[in-house]
C-alpha cells in the first residue's frame, strides 16, 4: 500500500522538531479544536518518558469511512463535522522509533494513529491520537496503549474492532 506523502512530511516535521510544519499539516478543522502550544504539549508529553525519535514507520489498518461512523456512534461522541466519507482517504499509524544508533533498550517512542482526509485537493492530518507503543523493549514487554487526547482534557478510551482505542472525552 501506498501511503499518502502527508504522513511521511508529518514524521519528518516531528523528528526534526519542526512542530509548527507538523502542524500545518493538519487541517483547517483540527487547527480550530487545537492550537499549536496544545499540540507542541501533547507530543512532547508522548515524549517525556522514552527518547526522541529518531525516525519512523508507517502503517494502516482496514478502517473505512462507514467503520468510523460506528464507532464514533458506539461512543456517543459526534465526528467532527469538518470530515465527510468524500474527504476521507485512511486511518493510519505513524509508529515513531529511536534512531538506531542511540544507545537505549527502546523499540520504539510512541504511535501517532490518524486520520487522513483531502482538504482542498491536498491530504492533510484531520485527526489524531497518540499511544504508547504495544511492545517498547527489547526484553518484549507487552504494555496496554494508552490515550493523550489531543486537546489536553481528561479522557477515557475503549478498542474497537475497526482499530486502536478511540477517546471517550470526559470534560471536568
Amino acid at each position: 500500500m501506498k501511503f499518502p506523502e502527508v504522513a511521511s512530511r508529518f514524521a519528518e516535521a516531528v523528528i526534526g522538531r519542526d512542530y509548527a510544519q507538523a502542524f500545518a499539516l493538519t487541517t483547517k478543522g483540527l487547527r480550530t479544536r487545537m492550537s499549536l502550544e496544545e499540540f507542541v504539549a501533547a507530543l512532547e508529553n508522548a515524549e517525556k518518558d522514552v527518547v526522541p525519535p529518531g525516525t519512523y514507520g508507517l502503517s494502516s489498518n482496514s478502517m473505512t469511512f462507514e467503520g468510523l461512523v460506528k464507532a464514533y456512534d458506539e461512543l456517543r461522541t459526534p465526528l467532527p463535522q469538518d470530515i465527510k466519507p468524500e474527504s476521507f482517504r485512511l486511518w493510519m499509524c505513524i509508529e515513531f522509533i529511536p534512531d538506531p544508533h542511540d544507545p537505549t533498550e527502546l523499540d520504539a517512542c510512541y504511535d501517532v494513529w490518524c486520520m487522513v482526509v483531502n482538504e482542498d485537493g491536498e491530504d492533510r492530518i484531520a485527526y489524531f491520537e497518540i499511544h504508547k507503543p504495544e511492545w517498547t523493549q527489547r526484553t518484549r514487554t507487552f504494555e496496554t496503549p494508552f490515550t493523550v487526547h489531543v486537546k489536553l482534557i481528561k479522557a477515557e478510551s475503549r478498542s474497537t474492532a475497526d482499530g486502536p482505542e478511540i477517546p471517550l472525552e470526559r470534560y471536568p
